[in-house]
């Protein structure tokens, strides 16, 4: 291959190739081969190569699509070897390792940085390689504070008073005053009553007792029941109504006062009619 085949590489910088040269066909005639620099051109296949004779021998050409140079050479497009003309070089020694970054995180008290205290963090590089970021070594600082603290919340229930209501005798015939209901053979006593009062004025009531069937007072137990229940703060009377669950339309009523020594009454209804008369139960503060 001719000699002036580098040297236009070199020096052409004006016409390099792909610099607004068109994509499309180029034809031969479209070719100022008078002017040898302008001749340098890219292409963009093989099918855009103009013709190689004896007028354009030695001429190179860029094929974007295959990224390649060719040359014309004897009356044909040869590639061109880019390495072969201009050479390349041994891959240089690798540089040394670079050096480690490093964290440092330690508390924060509260003040200026944190009001209400929390972490400093300290970075930088570790120049010295000993593994610990040094105060020197420390180039940057930045803080992770705490969130001030929330609203205090309401205070919780704290019990004021507990009084207490407990029937420890034989159900006979003198624990008529226990009897709060008789119904369908069932015979209802309420024995225990537990009552505690909040500082808030409302109160939880815990009422307890046995059912008895069949023959009054014949000791014999069936089972034992239990309510459970909150009282608003008020010292109005309130009524409590819970299902009996044995005969239907049959409920418990409770009648509670909260004043300064609370009012306890109850009696079991049907259809809210009254099976014995309202019994009152003394509450005694424990």
């Amino acid at each position: 291959m001719k000699l002036h085949v580098l040297l236009l590489i070199l020096t052409t910088t004006g016409s390099t190739i792909g610099c607004g040269q068109q994509d499309s066909a180029v034809s031969s005639a479209a070719i100022d081969q008078s002017n040898e620099v302008s001749w340098s051109l890219a292409v963009q296949s093989d099918a855009n190569l103009p013709l190689c004779n004896s007028t354009s021998d030695g001429r190179l050409v860029y094929i974007k699509s295959t990224m390649q140079f060719v040359a014309c050479n004897s009356g044909s497009w040869s590639p061109v070897d880019m390495k072969a003309v201009l050479g390349s070089g041994t891959s240089g020694t690798d540089g040394s390792n670079g050096k480690n970054s490093l964290l440092n995180i330690v508390a924060e008290s509260a003040g200026a940085n944190c009001v209400d205290g929390g972490k400093k963090v300290l970075s930088g590089v570790d120049y010295n390689a000993d593994g610990v970021l040094s105060d020197k070594e420390a180039t940057n600082t930045s803080y992770i504070c705490n969130g001030a603290d929330g609203a205090n919340g309401a205070d919780g229930l704290a019990v004021a008073s507990s009084w207490r209501y407990n029937y420890s005798g034989t159900l006979n015939t003198g624990a008529t005053a226990q009897l709060i209901g008789q119904t369908a053979g069932f015979y209802l006593w309420l024995t225990n009553i537990e009552l505690h009062k909040f500082t808030n004025g409302a109160a939880f009531v815990t009422v307890s007792g046995v059912r008895v069937a069949n023959t009054l007072y014949d000791d014999v137990y069936d089972e034992h029941w239990s309510h459970s229940f909150f009282l608003a703060p008020t010292s109005l009377n309130q009524v409590i109504t819970r299902k009996f669950g044995v005969v239907a339309n049959t409920n418990f009523q409770f009648q509670v006062q909260l004043s300064e020594v609370p009012v306890f009454k109850a009696v079991l209804t049907y259809e809210g009619t009254p099976l014995v008369a309202v019994k009152s139960f003394s509450l005694t503060k424990q």
